[in-house]
C-alpha cells in the first residue's frame, strides 16, 4: 500500500499491534503523514507506535508523530516494532511514550523509544536505515529497556546516522 499527504487525529484504543495510522504495515509506502491525539493500548500489549504498531519492508519518508503514545512494552513515538528491512528518513516524534508493563523477567521486547520502541526480528534479519529523524518526546515506563530514539536494539545491521533525541 501506497499512503500520502494525511492528517490524522487519533483516538485509537487496541491491544498488541495498534497504531494511529496502522498496525500493522508490510511492503508500504508511508510519506508526509502526521498524527496527533493519543493512541493507547492495554498494559499486556505489545507494538504500540504512534504511527504503526509495527512495520517490515516499507519506506517511511517525512512522518510526524505528536499523538500520546501508551502500550504495555515495544512501544514507540513512531514503530512499536521495526521489524524488517525498513528505510525511514526525515521522521520526527514530538509525543510523549509511556510503557505500563512493568519488568519481572528477562526479554528484548520489554522497551520504549521516542521513535522506535524494539527494533529487532525473531528471525535475526533486521537490516535497513534510519536517517535525519529525530525526538523530542518524553519516553518514561518501568520495563527494561527506556531510550530518547529507540528503547531496544537487537541482532540487526540498521545504519542509523544523523539522528537525534532531546526527550527526557
Amino acid at each position: 500500500a501506497t499512503v500520502r499527504n494525511l492528517q490524522l487525529q487519533a483516538g485509537v484504543a487496541g491491544s498488541s499491534d495498534t497504531g494511529g495510522l496502522a498496525g500493522g504495515a508490510v511492503n508500504s509506502v508511508l510519506d508526509g503523514i502526521s498524527v496527533s491525539g493519543a493512541v493507547s493500548a492495554s498494559s499486556a500489549s505489545d507494538s504500540v507506535g504512534g504511527l504503526v504498531g509495527t512495520a517490515s519492508g516499507c519506506t517511511i519518508t517525512s512522518c510526524v508523530n505528536r499523538a500520546a503514545v501508551t502500550g504495555g512494552y515495544a512501544v514507540g513515538g513512531l514503530l512499536g516494532t521495526y521489524g524488517e528491512r525498513n528505510e525511514i528518513r526525515y521522521c520526527a516524534n514530538t509525543g510523549s511514550v509511556t510503557a505500563t508493563t512493568t519488568f519481572t523477567g528477562s526479554g528484548n521486547t520489554y522497551a520504549a523509544g521516542g521513535l522506535i520502541g524494539y527494533l529487532g526480528s525473531s528471525n535475526n534479519a533486521v537490516y535497513g536505515e534510519i536517517a535525519h529523524c529525530y525526538s523530542t518526546g518524553v519516553v518514561s515506563g518501568s520495563c527494561l529497556y527506556l531510550g530518547g530514539l529507540i528503547g531496544s536494539v537487537y541482532y540487526n545491521t540498521v545504519l542509523i546516522q544523523n539522528c537525534y533525541s532531546t526527550g527526557s
